[in-house]
Parts: structure tokens; C-alpha cells; sequence
């Protein structure tokens, strides 16, 4: 396994402390983690690879299995984000996908609403 960057640990580091105090719900859906590649329903997982996956190498393919299992119809993705959308839209085809480096949080509930009311 590759070594860790010290600088990325230390910014996970200050992520990590910054979010301490924020509230993470249990996703509705699956969140999938950098770090394992695997599918994650609960908040201490998620919260583990929100703070910690800059100094973890990324899964992609391992992530892209799992949630072709789940057969997804709409992707939130993190900023950056975009890098994938062309992967995920080749992996998955007619797929919904929101970039949060493209809207705010409020938005992207407001499409993942509608869509899942069929409303679009």
C-alpha cells in the first residue's frame, strides 16, 4: 500500500477536527467510500472517508461494481466530482447525476426530490 502523503494527513487531520461538531445523518441511499470502494448506510463510516479519504488512494472501479449491484438512477457527486461524470454516464448510461461543486445542497435535495416523485 502506498505511503501516506504528511501533507494530505495533516490537512485530513484538520478536516477531521473541523468536522467533529457537525451533524451527518444516515443517508437514505448508499454513500460509497473512497477509501474501500465499498457501500456504507451508516454515519460513522461516512464520516470516516469524508475526513480521512485525501490520504487513502480512490477505488473508482471498485466503487463503480458496487454500485452497478445497486443499480442506481440518480449519482450525487462530491466536488471535484465532474472528473467522473463522463465514466459514470458510459458505466450506467441515462443516469440523473448532480455535481455539488456545480449547486448548492438545498438544489441538489430539491432534484433528488423531484426525480424520485417522477416529476422531471
Amino acid at each position: 500500500m502506498p505511503s501516506h502523503s504528511p501533507l494530505m494527513t495533516k490537512v485530513s487531520t484538520q478536516l477531521a477536527a473541523a468536522m467533529a461538531d457537525v451533524e451527518l445523518k444516515k443517508p437514505a441511499g448508499i454513500y460509497l467510500a473512497n477509501y474501500s470502494g465499498r457501500a456504507v448506510r451508516q454515519t460513522p463510516p461516512m464520516r470516516e472517508d469524508l475526513t480521512s479519504n485525501l490520504k487513502h488512494p480512490v477505488y473508482f472501479e471498485a466503487m463503480m461494481g458496487v454500485a452497478h449491484d445497486y443499480q442506481p438512477d440518480s449519482i450525487v457527486n462530491f466536488s471535484p466530482g465532474r472528473p467522473f461524470r463522463k465514466a459514470l454516464g458510459q458505466k450506467f448510461g441515462d443516469l440523473h447525476q448532480i455535481s455539488l461543486d456545480q449547486m448548492s445542497v438545498s438544489d441538489a435535495a430539491f432534484l433528488l426530490n423531484k426525480w424520485e416523485r417522477g416529476s422531471y
